[in-house]
């Protein structure tokens, strides 16, 4: 059976391993039946696309749920590694290529197609997809100045960002594992470094009581090295702002984007805020 046009042409913004599957299913469906196909597709995708919506910071562009892949694992339940729980391949990736990622359990070789938000094994969560999609706007806190290299920097306030999104006491277990990861990483002084590896240990330990876990929190959020990144990236996009003006043109939003625009949930709200770096980085800043 011919495939109609709105459903041949939703289905080319699928994976290629996806296409196959979508287009051997529609071809054997009458028009009808690919027109509720369609629509079931579209369904979940706008489904998708509000629950990562929620994750991004506030004005930022709506996600585009055709560039989302995830690649399970032949280990079922053991594929989270702090490496590998997602990555964005950039445009300028060339069409065709693998990717090798590494982990406890072996290496595994997986598509990386260009310009594509990627979440592997047990990453496929909404806190990993939505870390990702940040990448590809480059909303990850604006780019870094002096305090650590750009990759560790980005990739820091990108995590932050996870930080204050929590939803649950589950998933402030697992930020703050990635939190401490990647504050070793941007972080030159080591002297830091033993009280991120002990809030790391004690989110992995289910009997830490939630007191001690927003305390860890608050250790990252109020840390100068955490303030310090995000003022000056505030600063430098101030400064693209005015020279994106003088220029006569519009602002990208990553400029124009400070802590007022990160995303926070309610537990975030209701647990951790009080004494979060949010608030007094906002003073700061409008001082």
């Amino acid at each position: 059976m011919p495939i109609i046009k709105e459903l041949k042409a939703h289905i080319s913004k699928a994976s290629p391993a996806g296409r196959g599957v979508l287009t051997k299913a529609a071809a054997k469906m009458s028009p009808k039946q690919q027109q509720d196909f369609l629509a079931s597709l579209q369904l979940g995708d706008a489904e998708f696309q509000t629950a990562v919506q929620d994750r991004m910071p506030e004005g930022a562009d709506p996600v585009d749920p055709s560039r989302f892949r995830h690649h399970d694992y032949d280990i079922p339940g053991k594929s989270m590694n702090l490496n590998v729980a997602g990555n964005y391949i950039t445009p300028n990736n060339p069409e065709g290529r693998n990717r090798t990622v590494r982990t406890r359990y072996g290496n595994y070789s997986l598509p990386a197609e260009p310009d594509t938000v990627n979440t592997y094994g047990l990453g496929n969560n909404l806190t990993t997809i939505a870390h990702e999609y940040r990448h590809r706007q480059g909303l990850e806190g604006l780019p870094p100045g002096k305090y650590g290299t750009n990759a560790d920097s980005a990739e820091y306030l990108n995590t932050i960002q996870d930080l204050v999104g929590v939803e649950n006491e589950r998933e402030l277990r697992k930020e703050l594992q990635f939190t401490a990861f990647g504050f070793k990483n941007a972080e030159w002084n080591k002297k830091y470094h033993t009280r991120a590896s002990e809030i790391a240990e004690l989110a992995k330990d289910p009997d830490t009581p939630l007191e001690e876990l927003v305390e860890g929190a608050r250790f990252f959020l109020d840390h100068h090295a955490t303030q310090n990144m995000t003022y000056d990236a505030v600063r430098r996009g101030d400064k693209n702002k005015r020279k994106a003006e003088d220029a006569g043109e519009d602002p990208a939003f990553k400029d124009t984007m400070s802590p007022d625009n990160f995303r926070t949930s309610r537990f975030y709200d209701e647990n951790i805020k009080e004494k979060s770096f949010l608030d007094k980085l906002r003073q700061v800043v409008r001082d």
